[in-house]
């Protein structure tokens, strides 16, 4: 097949058609070989469309996006394509930011978010930009999401400076293969660093400019592994006085665990319980004064709401064999979780209800160490005049059984 492409395009093309269709850079007839159970794929930098067109030749019924933020290359991607595929004309990073700016290059393959391009290895061969472009952007798991992909079988990522940032971004226990390209020594010491744990990497380097990324997601990674020795491990319970009534259904549910429980109640309010060891914040340092308690008293610990049923303890072993951080919810009010204290950023300072209510809703999207390490994860949000009662399962699984709301007789916050 001869690609389609315009005067201003043909050398980007024939470049593109000769790597990734005839040579296989990607090596997706050997991955079909050993796998052709690939239903969601995703092409994150898909350029003129060659590797799309390579996926749909070999997984013909999948489902594949095909993202591109410039618009000549995503007209030709399209018509390489044969407009047979789902076509999504943004960039793709790894923050929440919804535009960027996009940097047109002489050489179309250069094409790039600004701020991650190396240009001090690449414009000694010649890329210069020429034109600067606002384009839509979004995250791996915003695309997730509005397109019902419950995993990615294969992901591709050329981004040109971009990928280790697009990594940090997603769920990588979703990812079974991953192919790519690497820019720069830096980005590719952190893309080692970002894949290793869930993935068996391989990063090709024939070029020190740039190279493949050959990825394979590791088998069995929610194994619970022998736990560490000598590392001070508990459980941290966060409350108030809006929320005092279900205190002390978890602490029943919580009988028989092992590890220290640590009670972090805040606003000042004590509660009418028997507590061994209780922290009361005089200020309502809300979730993050939870956080921060566990920071101070434990190496590793667990925090969990004080309107949280426990329906297994052996949870906590399972979620303490996990290295790294483990968010189960987070998103308004619910930060609960698996956390590993060296790995917290400084908590910010909270000195009002408006001033928690809002970086409790973006504080963990600024610090990639909070990428969920699990499959299943909610977004549920508690309402502002209630609680949503939740249940944690066996599995780490979260499952909301109802709602539950406080009567209409409320305390002023």
């Amino acid at each position: 097949m001869s690609f389609q492409y315009t005067p201003e395009l043909k050398e980007c093309v024939e470049a593109h058609e000769q790597a990734v269709v005839i040579s296989d850079e990607y090596k997706i007839k050997e991955l079909f070989r050993t796998d052709k159970d690939i239903e969601y794929i995703v092409d994150c930098g898909a350029n003129i469309g060659a590797a799309s067109f390579k996926f749909q030749t070999f997984y013909p019924n999948a489902k594949i996006l095909v993202c591109e933020p410039e618009p000549e290359c995503m007209k030709l991607a399209k018509l390489n394509t044969g407009n047979k595929l789902i076509y999504v004309e943004k960039a793709v990073i790894g923050d929440d930011r919804k535009e960027v700016q996009f940097n047109v290059c002489k050489w179309a393959g250069n094409g790039h978010v600004d701020g991650h391009f190396r240009w001090d290895l690449f414009a000694p061969m010649g890329s210069k930009k020429v034109a600067e472009i606002t384009v839509p952007a979004c995250t791996l798991k915003d695309l997730m999401e509005e397109y019902g992909f419950p995993r990615i079988d294969l992901l591709k990522v050329d981004t040109e400076g971009m990928e280790s940032e697009i990594f940090k971004a997603v769920d990588l226990r979703k990812v079974k293969h991953i192919r790519g390209e690497w820019h720069g020594d830096v980005e590719k010491s952190l893309i080692r660093e970002i894949l290793s744990d869930t993935h068996d990497v391989l990063l090709e380097s024939d070029f020190d400019t740039h190279g493949g990324i050959f990825a394979e997601l590791k088998p069995d990674l929610d194994k619970p592994k022998p736990l560490k020795e000598n590392v001070r491990r508990g459980i941290v319970i966060t409350t108030s006085r809006y929320t005092r009534e279900f205190l002390p259904d978890l602490l029943e549910s919580l009988k028989g665990v092992k590890y220290p429980i640590l009670v972090v109640s805040n606003g000042g309010y004590r509660p009418k319980l028997e507590i061994e060891n209780l922290i009361i914040n005089d200020e309502n340092l809300w979730e993050m004064g939870g956080i921060q308690r566990g920071k101070e008293n434990f190496d590793e610990f667990v925090h969990i709401m004080d309107s949280t049923v426990i329906k297994d303890i052996s949870m906590f072993d399972k979620l303490f064999a996990i290295d790294g951080n483990v968010v189960l919810t987070r998103g308004n009010f619910h930060y609960m979780g698996k956390f590993e204290t060296a790995k917290l950023p400084n908590l910010p300072i909270i000195d009002s209800k408006d001033t928690a209510i809002k970086l409790e809703a973006h504080w963990l999207k600024y610090y990639r160490e909070f990428n969920p390490d699990l499959p299943v994860q909610s977004d549920v949000m508690e309402t502002v005049h209630g609680q949503r009662r939740m249940r944690l399962e066996n599995d780490y699984m979260i499952k909301w059984k109802g709602t539950w709301m406080r009567e209409e007789k409320k305390e002023p916050f």
